[in-house]
C-alpha cells in the first residue's frame, strides 16, 4: 500500500497527487552516509585521534595522578566518538549503513561494553581490575550523541561546499 502525498509541479504551484510506498520512505531515511574522501579522511583522523588519546589518559591514571571525574570518564568519553568517526571513514559493509543506524550500533556497542564489566569474569580475567561507574555508562552515551551531532554538522557543511563548487 502506499501513500499519497501532494507534491507541487514545477514553479506554477499546482499539485499532483503522488502515490509513494513506505518501502520507498524506508529507502530514502536508510540511506548510506554519503561523503567525499576528504570528509571520510577527515572522520578518520578524528577517529584516530579520539581512540589514541585515550592511551596518555589512562597512563595517568595508572600512574595515580588521576582521581577527578574528568580523567576518570574520558575514555568513555573518547572511544565510542572515536569508534563512530572511524566507522564513517571507511568503506565496508557498516559504511552502507545510515549515520544515524551507525551511531546507533556503535552507542548499543558502548552501552553493552560498559555493561559487561558487570558480569563475573572466569580464569584469569578474574584479576582484572575493571572501572565500572554510572558516569561512564553516561559519558559513553553522551560521547555517541556527540559524535553524532559532530559528524552531521561536517556532512552537512561537507555537502553544502560540494554543491557552490
Amino acid at each position: 500500500a502506499g501513500r499519497l502525498i501532494s507534491r507541487p509541479l514545477g514553479r506554477s504551484g499546482t499539485s499532483k497527487v503522488v502515490a509513494i510506498s513506505e518501502r520507498e520512505i524506508l529507502q530514502q531515511m536508510s540511506r548510506a552516509v554519503r561523503v567525499s574522501a576528504r570528509t571520510r579522511r577527515f572522520f578518520g583522523w578524528m577517529g584516530a585521534v579520539c581512540l589514541l588519546a585515550i592511551i596518555p589518559i589512562k597512563l595517568v591514571r595508572v600512574a595515580g595522578a588521576g582521581g577527578r571525574l574528568a580523567i576518570e570518564v574520558a575514555p568513555s568519553l573518547l572511544g565510542p566518538a572515536g569508534l563512530l568517526f572511524l566507522l564513517l571513514s571507511g568503506s565496508g559493509r557498516l559504511a552502507k549503513l545510515s549515520l544515524l543506524q551507525q551511531t546507533v550500533v556503535v552507542g548499543t556497542l558502548a552501552v553493552v561494553l560498559e555493561l559487561l564489566q558487570l558480569c563475573p569474569r572466569p580464569g584469569l580475567l578474574r584479576y582484572v581490575y575493571y572501572t565500572f561507574d554510572y558516569f561512564d555508562l553516561i559519558a559513553s552515551v553522551l560521547s555517541v550523541a556527540a559524535a553524532y551531532v559532530v559528524a552531521l554538522a561536517v556532512i552537512k557543511r561537507s555537502h553544502s561546499s560540494e554543491s557552490l563548487s
